[in-house]
């Protein structure tokens, strides 16, 4: 029965994807390097029977010395920057390797905002008239340091040293790791050194200093951005209804690593596309695999052939995927999922990086599920900490990390908060070590201290210990989150 049921998924739910399409990508002039059969020359008369949404009436295109098998023409276009070509997309997807645009390093545009607070249950609004702002742009790996700093001139500011690194181009999430120093006169200022993921254009609320009557808050938003400083979406473009659109907006929003129930008895998981393809070991390439650049040395995806979308995947697919069954199923078979047909479709899409798996039945979703988010786990979730005495102070830290918040008045340091969070316990406590400096008027520092288990979405109280035992009560509350889920 369950292979009747593969059977009538591809006769009922599948529809033939068109035979050819049209990607258009923002990458150099130079990308084939010194390759002679890939070499740019003057386009003839051919041009006449080039039509696109990426080409207009007095562009200057020129054309590819030799076109590869399954591209029907491929061009550069000098007016946009920008190269084309129409296609299978099983060709269009080779293309797409080897023109390797992972050598090409996205950037990271931050601005940084400093609002005042005057109330403890207040939050910062994101339309509201910052009291500072500082914007800079971060090559991705790379750090960027403000030099010089800006005159005060009895002005607020903020002083910002940030490394950044963006992880996916679909949906990016990028990784700041930030000294930040929030000033503004006649107020203490506020000092935080920490890391934290940032979703494209979210706004991440990082640190509060609140002592009960006036304060500071720290936020940031992030936005991805192409080598060039184009938007990062504009990178890969797809022509649908005579139009040029980013080819990820084409997608509706589906949940990573999160089982779906499709309505018709079966189930849909979205997972990470490389875990399959560093898994190609475990079969042998098809002998029939098509590869249009074979007299290159570019052998891209040979394990995969090219297969149309099925129907129940329209909400989120446009085209063609990869047919990633065979290498699935044999993963599967490693981690013990039984080879009982219940796996009906496994399809890549190396554009976006994600394999979209479709069973017959929940348990065995779940258990692809629980063998391929090995990449998710990899990254450590998100902790939002928010500690409350007669003001509140808040950060934003990765689990398994340090952290550190201080109040600074005239160069000296008037209290500083340490957390130093442990690895992964469980999805839904967080183990933690609080240590809090309190500068006295002979200059002595006091430190108090603590160790807790907090639960997520839970206000709890605690007291912070100092050398003499003596206890100092306060209440703090955590919530976790995982920005890669999405």
């Amino acid at each position: 029965m369950r292979w009747l049921g593969l059977f009538l998924l591809f006769i009922i739910s599948t529809e033939i994807a068109p035979a050819e399409e049209t990607l258009s990508w923002r990458l150099p002039k130079d990308v084939f390097g010194e390759s002679k059969e890939l070499e740019l020359i003057p386009i003839g008369p051919e041009a006449a029977a080039i039509t696109s949404a990426f080409i207009q009436p007095g562009d200057r295109l020129l054309k590819t010395r030799e076109t590869p098998a399954g591209i029907q023409w491929i061009v550069w276009n000098d007016q946009t920057q920008r190269w084309i070509a129409k296609g299978t997309w099983m060709a269009l997807t080779t293309l797409n390797e080897t023109f390797r645009m992972d050598r090409f390093t996205p950037t990271i545009e931050v601005t940084f905002c400093m609002d005042e607070v005057k109330s403890r249950s207040s939050a910062p609004d994101p339309s509201a008239t910052p009291l500072a702002t500082k914007t800079l742009h971060i090559r991705t790996g790379a750090r960027a340091v403000e030099i010089p700093p800006p005159a005060e001139n009895g002005q607020p500011y903020i002083r910002a040293r940030v490394e950044g690194t963006v992880w996916r181009f679909e949906n990016p999430v990028m990784h700041l790791n930030c000294e930040l120093t929030g000033i503004i006169p006649e107020l203490s200022h506020l000092t935080v050194a920490t890391s934290f993921f940032c979703n494209h254009g979210e706004p991440c609320w990082i640190a509060r200093d609140f002592d009960g009557t006036r304060g500071l808050d720290l936020s940031a938003t992030a936005r991805a951005l192409w080598f060039d400083g184009t938007p990062l979406a504009e990178r890969l473009m797809i022509e649908k209804q005579a139009k040029a659109v980013p080819l990820q907006d084409a997608r509706n929003y589906l949940p990573l690593d999160e089982v779906v129930p499709l309505g018709n008895g079966h189930w849909l998981l979205k997972s990470y596309w490389s875990f399959l393809v560093q898994a190609q070991q475990h079969q042998e390439p098809a002998e029939d695999a098509p590869n249009p650049f074979e007299d290159s040395e570019t052998e891209p995806l040979p394990f995969f052939n090219s297969i149309a979308r099925p129907e129940a995947l329209k909400p989120w697919v446009d085209h063609e995927l990869l047919d990633a069954l065979p290498v699935l199923t044999a993963v599967a078979a490693e981690y013990g999922i039984p080879n009982d047909g219940a796996l009906l479709f496994a399809g890549g899409d190396p554009f976006a990086g994600w394999l979209y798996t479709i069973t017959s039945d929940f348990h065995t979703a779940e258990m692809v599920r629980d063998s391929m988010m090995g990449l998710t786990r990899d990254f450590p979730a998100q902790l939002s900490i928010t500690l409350q005495h007669q003001g509140e102070r808040r950060l934003l830290m990765l689990e398994g990390f340090k952290a550190s918040l201080a109040r600074i008045s005239e160069e000296t340091t008037e209290t500083q908060l340490h957390f130093n969070t442990a690895t992964f316990i469980n999805p839904h406590e967080t183990e933690m070590v609080i240590t809090e400096s309190i500068a006295s008027d002979n200059n002595k520092t006091e430190t108090r201290t603590t160790k807790v288990t907090t639960a997520d979405g839970l206000m709890i109280p605690i007291q912070l210990i100092n050398k003499k035992d003596q206890p100092f009560p306060m209440r703090i509350g955590m919530r976790k989150e995982h920005p890669f889920s999405r």
